[in-house]
């Protein structure tokens, strides 16, 4: 019989730590050659640099001129002057008289208000023009001056007044000052302020104020232009609003040419202090004794009036002066608020 004999390599002996056959990886690819990747990334430095100097200019001077305002997507919105209020009162210059169309051709006196007129037709107001926010839109809403031309848009500013279409005319959206250029008209009330309250600057406020005047004046070299005070607020939203507050209403509330604020000095003549005081002392008297008991036993109410008291126009145009907490009360009382008819001329 015959036999085959087959032989194999010996295996290594027992005991001996058996060797691994080395792997070899195969070492990814990536998609960008390295020569790309340097340039990329000495290109990124460049195209930053070149953002920033093109950017940069145009977000400061936004920033700086909307400040806090927040804008929440329609045209021009911003935070109402006064949550779940109207603001329709009789504006805070009033028309001049009857019969007086043009521009006075002797000096006038910019440093005092506008003197109070007789009263007009409403017919006084058929080559007016109203340019305002809200505010001056309850006003038109609320007195039914249907004749007058009113361009008043919610949330209406002194900038965007030049670059917001907001008024329909002719089937097309126009600004305000492109609107102006087709309209014919001799009166301007102007109104604007309450929404700039959260800007960083006054000087920006003031600066485009300026502007909207020049602009009007261009346009109609002979216009009578009345520039509105702006109205302030209720000593609650003063004091819980996040930017509207009755201090940044009287910094803005100056007049362009003297640099004067409205103060109650204005409202009631050189006696106001004496005639604001018997008024509020007048209310006093008609509390209850629980009431009065919160007042100071000290109090001296012509003591606390003066030309930086704060005060606001309600909706009914009465001037409600307020006392801040612990101002004329323990701190029980709150504020108080005192509402007082204008003095009678």
């Amino acid at each position: 019989m015959e036999y085959r004999v087959y032989t194999c390599p010996p295996r290594e002996a027992p005991g001996t730590p058996r060797r691994r056959r080395p792997v070899r990886r195969r070492r990814r690819r990536r998609g960008i050659p390295s020569i790309f990747r340097f340039a990329l990334l000495w290109a990124m430095p460049a195209v930053v640099l070149f953002v920033l100097h093109a950017a940069l200019p145009a977000y400061l001077e936004q920033a700086s001129a909307h400040g806090a305002e927040d804008e929440n997507g329609t045209a021009a919105e911003a935070v109402p002057a006064e949550e779940g209020r109207i603001a329709a009162v009789e504006p805070v210059i009033t028309p001049a008289p009857a019969g007086t169309g043009g521009a006075s051709e002797q000096a006038y006196d910019f440093s005092a208000p506008v003197p109070e007129s007789p009263a007009v037709e409403d017919s006084y107001f058929d080559d007016a023009v109203f340019i305002g926010d809200s505010r001056t839109e309850g006003l038109i809403i609320n007195t039914g001056l249907s004749n007058a031309t009113s361009y008043v848009y919610k949330g209406l500013m002194v900038d965007t007044v030049f670059t917001k279409p907001a008024v329909n005319q002719d089937g097309k959206k126009r600004s305000v000052m492109d609107a102006m250029k087709s309209t014919q008209f001799s009166k301007v009330y102007i109104m604007l302020g309450i929404n700039e309250t959260g800007w960083v600057y006054s000087q920006i406020f003031q600066s485009k104020y300026g502007d909207i005047i020049d602009g009007i004046r261009e346009i109609n070299p002979g216009a009578v232009i009345y520039i509105q005070g702006i109205i302030p607020v209720s000593s609650k939203v003063s004091s819980t609003h996040r930017y509207i507050t009755n201090a940044k209403i009287n910094e803005y509330n100056i007049d362009l040419e003297s640099g004067r604020v409205i103060t109650l000095r204005d409202w009631f003549g050189p006696d106001y202090r004496q005639i604001v005081a018997e008024r509020i002392e007048a209310a006093i008297a008609g509390w209850s004794e629980k009431q009065r008991s919160l007042l100071w036993e000290d109090l001296s109410v012509i003591d606390l009036i003066s030309e930086d008291t704060d005060f606001y126009l309600n909706q009914d145009g009465q001037i409600v002066v307020v006392f801040e907490k612990y101002e004329a009360a323990c701190g029980a009382a709150g504020n108080l608020e005192f509402m007082i008819q204008p003095a009678e001329s």
